[in-house]
């Protein structure tokens, strides 16, 4: 970390330009520093989103500390680490738009990933049951209006398929028995706009990091 917090980032948060994105209720947004740098702000509010954020400023500082190349670098933390300071990503894009160079550089970013998993493996904050369900959910997809709405997906997406609860009847049972491995460290949430790809450099850095544990290298590739 560059930065104290109390005296080199709280002071200028009046500055603050706020940004679109993210899901929870934390402000996030551009802040102008003393010295005329900008850093990108993450402020939690709230019990559940304060936990995720102090989760998150813990994978920043031992990551930026193995040397991961994929990860913005922290710049400062609050005390409590409910909120937190990384370098602003001036040239970095979000956009869902897609090409071989990028989807490279995110799978890079991925696999990459994967070799950090003794710094986790030991915490139980990053277990895959601190992050994921396991209770099956074909009770609640083999519904009539459940079934009709994945049906409307596919038309909209010209996907030649009409979905009927006899067909996800067979699916559920061609998968009883898998499950996920615990085997790998997966971030967990990898898509266009955790991803911020500099397309001068053709790299880019996986932020949003609160959802990270060791799992199955699917939760990986599906979202992605």
């Amino acid at each position: 970390m560059n930065y104290n917090w109390d005296q080199n980032i709280a002071p200028y948060l009046n500055t603050m330009q706020p940004v679109e994105g993210g899901y929870s209720t934390a402000t996030r947004g551009v802040v102008t520093l003393g010295d005329g740098k900008k850093v990108f702000v993450k402020i939690a509010e709230g019990e559940t989103t304060i936990k995720w954020l102090q989760k998150e400023v813990d994978v920043y500082i031992k990551l930026n500390a193995a040397g991961y190349a994929y990860i913005p670098q922290l710049l400062a933390h609050s005390g409590d680490r409910s909120a937190m300071a990384i370098e602003y990503l001036a040239n970095a894009h979000f956009d869902n738009a897609w090409d071989e160079d990028k989807l490279a550089a995110i799978i890079a970013a991925q696999d990459d990933l994967k070799k950090y998993a003794y710094l986790f493996a030991a915490d139980p904050a990053y277990t895959l049951e601190s992050v994921v369900g396991r209770d099956s959910k074909w009770s609640a997809v083999m519904v009539p209006r459940a079934i009709d709405r994945l049906n409307e997906k596919f038309r909209m997406l010209s996907v030649d398929v009409n979905l009927n609860q006899t067909q996800l009847e067979a699916y559920e049972t061609m998968l009883n028995g898998w499950h996920m491995q615990e085997d790998t460290l997966v971030h967990q949430d990898i898509r266009a706009d955790n991803f911020a790809y500099d397309e001068t450099t053709h790299r880019g850095l996986l932020i949003d990091w609160n959802w990270l544990c060791i799992g199955d290298a699917s939760l990986d590739t599906t979202p992605l």
